[in-house]
């Protein structure tokens, strides 16, 4: 059975250190990335208004990159 870790986004990861690991985590990231930016992409401007989301930080949303302050 293999381990998993959690990494700062909540997303879950293969545990270790190997090429294999990092390229499954990789995809991983890749792949909830894709996902998330395709349901925020498909949100009217009104759901985006109503969730405070300017359709220009959509894609730093989506890789987890959005500071507010």
């Amino acid at each position: 059975m293999a381990d998993v870790t959690f990494n700062s986004i909540g997303a879950v990861a293969p545990a270790g250190n190997g090429f294999v690991a990092r390229v499954r985590t990789w995809m991983h990231n890749r792949a909830e990335y894709r996902r998330t930016l395709s349901e925020l992409r498909n949100l009217d401007r009104r759901t985006l208004d109503d969730l405070g989301i300017a359709p220009s930080d959509i894609e730093a949303i989506a890789r987890g990159r959005m500071v507010r302050g």
